[in-house]
């Protein structure tokens, strides 16, 4: 807003980056207010609203003083010039994606603002299609927003005060730019407001000082003046979440676009697993003599751009059930796999080092557990850490034994579960974090639980009448607001969804099944977060015992609110058995890949999804 600093923001940038977004409070010219200080001093020029957004917004001559603004000093080279440094100095982060060249990727950007901020927000869907809009107490009913806009109206949304006192006016601009919905009263209700896009307030415990001509203006969104709730988070945070997050009619569904045979043929891949390392797509995987490789895909189509041999003494994946994973910590990636040693498997680490000018990669492997049969290590990937932490099995007794261990101190083993058979217990890492989502909770057994390997916290997330709940996974879920979400399989057809429940558990939240027409026998589900929204992507088969080669088996990408149900393979008719996606984005776009199982050959492919980041 006018005036306004950036980082009188920080609730609402925050909370769109727990929802997965990549979160600017942009600093521009915002020094005086269009419609007062430069446009009131010329009544009878009804286009000076918009070409002071203009001037500001691209540097392009208005015949004002203000804004006198440059382009070199405009809001979107800044915008540009912002992305680049945060691409240079954080390229793990993915800034780059947001900029093709000198220009950015408007479609993939939501543009939000608060008053004058607003409106060059909304300006801006006008000259481009952005991802959405967000108006903060925004916007006036000027000329300029009668017209036609690039951006459809139902990638925009609005919030209000009742009692600001330009509320009238900013209701009458959102009806001038076709906002869907009618007006909303959000106090008291949960998202989604019945579906609309225009929504208000008239909560009076705003914060900051009451007399202020700003008191309530501010209220929706600035930091200072924003309503509370019991944990301290802003009281709208719903709201935000519903504006960020929402899906409408007008959004068109994602499609499935090529699908790629990425391994040579004549040649077996097993088990790719798939990283962004530094700005770099990666995926590892494990060949039917066991070696190890680590491959560079190409941002442009998913395809292999070198694969190198890095390790060997891969054990079979029909005894450990997995192939390589990469791990995660302060110090960089590396490699985990199941390594043959003797006539017993070891958990294997395989770090490496790239040359910055030649891009050669060197490789050094080493053995981290040792003693009895350790197998099947899963690793974190908690970029903060210290150090990487390992989920796996030993053996003897029977099946194994299911712990964990910090490669800080790898003799130092924290059971977890006894297993007779591999389907008793399962557990894995949440996402970016060291807690481990899993189903051997030590007092309900079969039940999803979270245990917290720093404070040792168990978490009882299911309480399903018939466990196990099979393929737990924890991961931070846009529809959580960033907190802890789980998943995991009720039954071979049935895949359930736990949210945190506001009392400090989980409640079942979604249960998600087969589309119609489609297999019914769910495999290998995972979360994965695009735009603001949590997907899982999974296999869907016609029975529940796989042979390969003999069972089909579809890939398949859902979403949590059923809107997305959508198959990514090759098509291929028949008892075709593909197994395991995993996905990676790609210049901004979400690829699965997953790898097809035959009679002593498999082979990998790779889908685009037509999600978008």
């Amino acid at each position: 807003g006018t005036g306004a600093r950036p980082d009188q923001y920080e609730a609402l940038l925050r909370r769109a980056a727990e929802l997965g977004y990549h979160g600017i409070s942009l600093a521009y010219v915002n020094t005086f207010s269009v419609n007062f200080d430069v446009c009131q001093a010329h009544p009878g020029d009804s286009d000076c609203p918009e070409k002071a957004r203009l001037e500001i917004l691209l540097g392009t001559e208005s015949g004002y003083n203000p804004p006198s603004v440059d382009e070199a000093n405009s809001a979107y080279r800044r915008l540009v010039a912002l992305l680049r440094y945060l691409d240079a100095s954080h390229p793990q982060e993915g800034w780059g994606e947001y900029l093709a060249g000198d220009v950015p990727r408007w479609e993939r950007i939501a543009f939000g603002g608060h008053s004058q901020g607003g409106g060059h927000a909304a300006m801006t869907g006008k000259l481009h299609s952005v991802a959405r809009v967000l108006l903060f107490d925004a916007t006036e009913p000027s000329a300029w927003t009668q017209g036609a806009f690039t951006t459809p109206p139902e990638r925009m949304f609005g919030f209000v005060h009742t009692l600001e006192p330009i509320y009238q006016p900013i209701v009458r601009s959102w009806t001038n730019l076709r906002l869907p919905g009618s007006l909303t009263n959000v106090d008291g209700l949960a998202p989604p407001f019945g579906g609309s896009n225009r929504l208000s307030t008239g909560r009076t415990d705003c914060r900051g000082d009451a007399q202020s001509l700003g008191f309530y203006h501010n209220c929706p969104v600035v930091d200072e003046y924003l309503p509370l709730d019991g944990t301290g988070g802003s009281v709208f945070g719903p709201v935000w979440d519903y504006m960020l997050t929402a899906v409408r009619a007008g959004d068109p569904p994602p499609a499935a676009g090529a699908t790629i045979l990425v391994s040579p043929p004549g040649e077996s891949w097993l088990d790719p697993e798939l990283a962004r390392l530094e700005g770099t797509p990666w995926m590892t995987f494990q060949d039917g003599t066991g070696r190890v490789y680590l491959a560079r895909l190409r941002e442009e189509d998913g395809t292999v751009a070198e694969a190198q041999l890095v390790g060997d003494g891969g054990a079979p994946l029909l005894s450990t059930f997995n192939g390589p994973e990469f791990g995660l910590d302060a110090g960089g990636a590396a490699l985990y796999y199941s390594r043959t040693i003797g006539s017993g498997i070891q958990a294997a680490r395989v770090a490496w080092t790239l040359d910055p000018f030649t891009g050669d990669l060197t490789p050094s492997l080493e053995v981290v557990t040792s003693g009895d049969t350790h197998f099947t290590p899963l690793p974190s990937t908690d970029s903060s850490a210290a150090s990487t932490r390992l989920v796996l099995v030993r053996r003897p007794p029977s099946w194994g034994t299911a712990l964990w261990l910090d490669l800080a101190e790898p003799g130092v083993e924290h059971p977890l579960a006894f297993l007779q058979e591999r389907t008793d217990g399962d557990a894995r890492w949440a996402v970016g974090t060291r807690v481990i989502a899993t189903n051997a909770h030590p007092d309900h057994p079969g039940q999803i639980a979270l245990l917290d390997t720093e404070t040792g916290q168990v978490t009882r997330v299911s309480n399903v009448a018939s466990p196990p709940v099979g393929s737990p996974y924890g991961w931070s879920a846009p529809e959580a607001g960033g907190r802890l979400a789980a998943l995991g399989t009720l039954s071979s057809t049935e895949l359930g969804v736990w949210l945190p429940d506001g009392q400090g558990g989980y409640a079942l939240s979604r249960t998600l099944t087969a589309p119609p027409g489609a297999p019914a026998v769910i495999g290998s589900p995972e979360p994965f977060v695009a735009g603001g929204r949590s997907y899982v992507s999974l296999t869907l088969a016609e029975e529940e015992r796989i042979v390969p080669g003999e069972t089909r088996q579809e890939v398949w990408i859902m979403d949590l609110q059923g809107s997305v149900a959508l198959r990514c393979d090759d098509g291929t008719p028949g008892p075709i058995t593909r197994v395991d996606p995993e996905v990676i984005f790609l210049q901004g776009k979400a690829f699965v890949y997953y790898y097809v199982m035959g009679q002593g050959t498999s082979e990998v492919y790779a889908c685009a999804t037509g999600i978008r980041a």
